[in-house]
């Protein structure tokens, strides 16, 4: 459970959730790398990332993404079981080698009573957005929308961005349902 609540949220654990330039800095943001884990049988794991990504794996960030959206480490609520984050070790593997040592979590049964979400299919609108908060927001907002290259290489200055179209068959329907009105 641990290692899944440490990698679901992708490049948070590798600096992405706390960077803070000139406070944490966190190397080559914009081409963050995701973590990946090292599973033993006993459970625990070795957080890190590809060598060569950008981003941060220390203590520091692990610790970070621990806690998110947690309300209480004793009692993390899942369907299958309530994870307990409170024992929990964090040991680095040498000094900026971006390996975390992760180990002592455990669980108890089950809640008795669980939430539930339902769904359907209906097509499908997607969006994606980025924000950013706190008081170095505005340098971490640049850092990752227009790198910097590094030094000696070619490239432009700013990123392009991405702009990638969604079309479903319902956003077609509804277009051509208002071109009739």
């Amino acid at each position: 459970m641990l290692v899944g609540h440490l990698l679901e949220r992708a490049a948070q654990v590798s600096g992405g959730y706390i960077a803070q330039p000139g406070v944490f800095d966190v190397p080559n943001l914009h081409a963050d790398g995701f973590p990946l884990a090292e599973v033993q049988a006993n459970g625990s794991a070795v957080i890190s990332k590809l060598p060569g990504t950008g981003g941060r794996i220390n203590r520091l960030t692990c610790t970070a993404q621990r806690l998110y959206e947690i309300e209480n480490p004793a009692a993390y609520l899942q369907p299958d079981v309530v994870a307990d984050f409170s024992a929990v070790q964090l040991q680095e593997e040498g000094e900026g080698l971006d390996r975390v040592h992760v180990s002592g979590a455990s669980g108890h049964a089950r809640p008795a009573a669980l939430r539930v979400t339902l769904g359907y299919l209906d097509g499908c609108i997607g969006e994606g957005q980025i924000g950013y908060a706190g008081p170095g927001a505005r340098a971490r907002r640049v850092g990752l929308v227009h790198p910097v290259p590094p030094a000696g290489t070619e490239g432009p200055e700013r990123s392009a961005g991405l702009r990638t179209p969604c079309r479903t068959d319902r956003r077609e329907r509804v277009a051509r349902s208002a071109m009739r009105r």
